[in-house]
């Protein structure tokens, strides 16, 4: 008999299964290393409090620290190719080369705000923001998580379904921050300004490259 050729997707292709889970040991190894950390990011979604409030441990474990880096690389290349592939095969590979642009669109945006940080706020302002950020970002990539499994294994069109969660977590995202960001630098309206340029020229426009190239890659 003829064999029937395997449709290559995101439910299809085992290494998809085998990342999520290890992403979910990533995260248990992360909050076992650092406890506190997690459970802090998610406290902290709209808070705004002093550096001695927000810090559960005096010096955050470096072990943590890299796992949760590589857990949020891995959700959001895994998110980036979810919703750029359109068919033909759904690839390791093409994972590896979507977390590569990730981590050099991550490293440029962080030396970028080093140098707005330099310029414009002291090392204790930067090293608050820092982790506000830090924290929002680890929030809803742990929101993320389960989304990627509904899209993953219980959708019939992942790519669309993708596109439109991606969408409202990144909207959630961005609102979160804009409420940190004014209650942290609103001191004048014209700090509004500044407030929208950040988010256009360091949030914004790293999204939209990092869209770009997948699309680029994939298609």
């Amino acid at each position: 008999m003829e064999s029937i050729a395997r449709i290559s997707s995101s439910a299809t292709e085992p290494w998809v299964a085998w990342l999520l889970f290890a992403m979910l040991v990533v995260v248990g190894l992360a909050h076992f290393y650092g406890r506190g950390m997690i459970t802090n990011a998610v406290r902290t979604l709209f808070s705004i409090k002093e550096r001695e409030s927000i810090f559960t441990l005096a010096s955050p474990d470096l072990r943590a620290q890299v796992l949760l880096i590589i857990y949020k690389v891995a959700v959001l290349a895994l998110s980036l190719q979810l919703i750029c592939s359109v068919g033909g095969t759904f690839s390791f590979v093409s994972f590896l080369e979507i977390a590569a642009t990730v981590v050099v669109v991550g490293v440029v945006k962080y030396l970028a705000t080093r140098l707005v940080a330099y310029v414009f706020f002291d090392s204790k302002t930067f090293g608050l923001c820092l982790q506000h950020y830090t924290n929002l970002l680890t929030a809803t990539t742990l929101f993320a998580y389960p989304l990627l499994l509904v899209v993953v294994f219980c959708s019939a069109n992942p790519q669309q379904l993708a596109a439109i969660l991606a969408f409202i977590l990144f909207s959630f995202y961005l609102l979160c921050l804009s409420i940190k960001l004014f209650r942290l630098f609103f001191t004048k309206i014209f700090a509004c300004f500044y407030i929208l340029l950040y988010l256009c020229t360091l949030e914004l426009l790293p999204a939209f490259v990092m869209l770009q190239f997948t699309w680029w890659l994939l298609g």
